[in-house]
């Protein structure tokens, strides 16, 4: 049995709307290239929490208390370009909206709580994935210690039991400092 021969392809309409689509694109993109959307865009300083960090430099793991007694705004200022995230302590809720309030962002981070503390610290080395890492915390495990010699200078860890004392904050700004330096 013989196939019918297939059927010669027609110029023309045949449901016009794929030419009125490409026409409908290229003078929406040469709208935007000629007149554009750059003089309805407004610049403004958005807090933290609504602006999206896409890209941070670096994470930052703290219980709220770490904190406690920076200089107004040191916080903000030094998270410009990272994230945190906080481990639950006493304060609770209270603590971490402070920190928010502090850092002048809606939303923050919170590390899930773990039974114990080997699991708690799998649980920020987890966080940390492949950004650099400023851990504050009252003691480090043998393991976590390891785990941060391993990834050189990517790690900082921070002792503090409390507010930061301000050679450990200086200490923190150095780093960050360094991570900047490097992204340029």
């Amino acid at each position: 049995m013989e196939r019918p021969p297939p059927e010669p392809l027609r110029a023309g309409r045949r449901g016009c709307s794929g030419s009125r689509q490409i026409g409908q694109f290229w003078m929406k993109r040469l709208w935007r290239q000629n007149v554009g959307t750059a003089h309805v865009r407004i610049r403004r300083r958005e807090p933290l929490g609504s602006r999206s960090v896409s890209d941070p430099l670096f994470r930052m793991v703290c219980v709220p208390a770490a904190l406690d007694g920076a200089p107004a705004g040191w916080a903000a200022d030094m998270l410009r370009d990272g994230e945190i995230a906080l481990l639950a302590d006493p304060g609770g809720l209270a603590a971490i909206g402070a920190v928010a309030h502090a850092i002048g962002t809606t939303t923050v981070r919170v590390v899930r709580a773990e039974p114990t503390a080997d699991a708690q610290d799998a649980t920020v080395m987890a966080y940390a994935a492949s950004l650099p890492l400023i851990w504050v915390a009252p003691t480090f495990s043998e393991e976590a210690r390891t785990w941060a010699r391993e990834r050189g200078p990517m790690t900082l860890l921070v002792e503090a039991d409390g507010p930061l004392p301000d050679a450990e904050r200086r200490r923190i700004e150095r780093f960050v400092a360094i991570l900047g330096r490097q992204s340029e």
